[in-house]
């Protein structure tokens, strides 16, 4: 499962996440509500442009405590395909 964490709302995600995150199940979390838990998550991508310093420090602690694989973007999902 793939964690998709900041911005509000993703719109068009399923359209613009390549083949292998596309294939997986995703959850998203905007960094506001509650946190999601990671105990299925195999990849994290973190929106770097539309989310708070704290819920990017708690994801990358918890990332690294399991042992996921993080990829963070400065402007979007977009930055995935190009």
């Amino acid at each position: 499962m793939c964690l998709v964490v900041g911005a509000d709302r993703l719109g068009a995600v399923e359209r613009l996440l390549p083949p292998e995150y596309s294939r997986e199940e995703y959850i998203h979390w905007d960094g506001r509500s509650r946190r999601p838990s990671m105990s299925r998550v195999t990849k994290v991508v973190v929106l770097t442009g539309f989310i708070n310093h704290n819920a990017v420090n708690y994801v990358k602690k918890e990332a690294k405590k399991r042992g996921i694989s993080m990829i963070f973007l400065r402007r979007g999902i977009s930055d995935l395909s190009a």
